[in-house]
């Protein structure tokens, strides 16, 4: 017969049990520490490798075409419009026709001045000889000095209108030749103010020439900018409207005298126009180049990270991440000019520095370019 074990006995036993449970599972944890401690995750990042390359700063400034030259043309005449073969958008050579008013005005204009011309040539002659004749007459004391003084003033008389008549030929002539409105230099029609049978005075506008073979832009600049540009600097165009294509210029004109409310100052581009693409009115946006540095470090914006206040990049040294402190120079739009704080060869993090920590030991996912 079996004796039950005391409650001493069952109480020491129970104690033993416990005792080796905890033993063991002291030991399979102190054996997952371990395994952990012997192996700390990496962060993975993406790293560029840094190279020297030539830096060039750009101010960027927005406005609109026009054409290098554009005037209103205006008629000199009064009259009606017999003509105006000229459509917009067409190419004209220097002389051609814009449009034509009634001639026939001014050619009855003209045949009643070279007739009256013709008159007044004939009187003058004529005036001429009677004086001749009296001057002979006055040698012989023939006539009286107040006779000759009579038929001299009748021959300046004849004189003066033979010339008046000559004067008045020239301007019926210029007076039909005006009547023609040409083009003053080769060019596009960018507007007709008026139509055929429509009647016009003088100063009236009546069309618009744009010569396209050159646009000039013109911009506003801050007092900061307008210090670093100076005539001749190169630009260069771009067009939205006509996508991807670039147009070089060069800066024409610097304003010298700030405008009172804005406190900025106009500036102007050139730019040839080849095969004439870019139109009056058109958005241009206009890159001018305001410094260039050789051997400058470049970085992307998006890898500088601000700590503290200060602007720091990590880079991947011997598997682990290293802090840089920066010091930062201009911007070309996209990517900022590093001073001081990194170089060439450099294996700058470009993903994964936000969450990089200096010493941190780091995986590389890929090498970005």
């Amino acid at each position: 017969m079996t004796t039950p074990p005391s409650p001493r006995r069952a109480f020491v036993l129970g104690a033993l049990l416990l005792l080796g449970l905890s033993l063991g599972a002291c030991e399979q944890r102190g054996g997952s520490d371990a395994a952990a401690d012997s192996t700390v995750a990496a962060t993975p990042v993406s790293v560029s490798t840094l190279a020297a390359e030539e830096f060039r700063q750009t101010l960027r400034l927005n406005g609109s075409t026009q054409a290098r030259r554009e005037v209103e043309i205006a008629a000199k005449l009064p009259g009606t419009v017999a003509s105006f073969p000229a459509e917009l958008g067409d190419r004209l050579a220097k002389g051609e026709l814009i449009l034509s008013l009634d001639l026939r005005p001014f050619e009855t204009a003209l045949a009643q001045a070279e007739a009256g011309l013709l008159a007044a040539e004939a009187a003058a002659a004529q005036a001429a000889r009677e004086l001749e004749r009296a001057r002979e007459l006055k040698a012989r004391e023939r006539i009286s000095d107040a006779e000759l003084e009579s038929v001299t003033l009748a021959e300046r008389q004849a004189e003066s209108a033979r010339r008046a008549a000559a004067a008045g030929l020239e301007q019926a002539r210029l007076q039909l030749e005006d009547a023609r409105v040409l083009a003053p230099f080769a060019g596009r029609l960018a507007a007709k103010h008026v139509d055929a049978h429509e009647q016009v005075a003088p100063g009236m506008p009546v069309a618009a020439l744009a010569d396209l073979a050159q646009v000039r832009v013109r911009c506003s600049v801050s007092e900061q900018d307008v210090a670093r540009l100076a005539a001749g600097q190169p630009a260069t165009l771009s067009i939205p409207a006509l996508g991807e294509a670039r147009f070089p210029g060069a800066l024409q004109a610097v304003g010298v005298r700030a405008d009172p409310l804005t406190r900025s100052y106009a500036v102007e581009i050139v730019a040839d126009n080849p095969g004439e693409r870019m139109l009056s009115g058109m958005a241009a946006r206009v890159e001018v180049e305001i410094a260039r540095r050789p051997g400058a470090i470049l970085i992307p914006g998006d890898a500088v990270v601000e700590q503290y206040g200060q602007p720091v990049a990590f880079v991947v040294e011997a598997g682990l991440a290293r802090r840089r402190a920066l010091t930062l120079g201009p911007t070309d739009g996209e990517r900022v000019l590093v001073e001081a704080g990194l170089a060439a060869g450099d294996q700058l993090i470009v993903q994964g520095q936000w969450s990089a920590r200096d010493g941190q030991p780091v995986a590389l996912r890929e090498t970005a370019r």
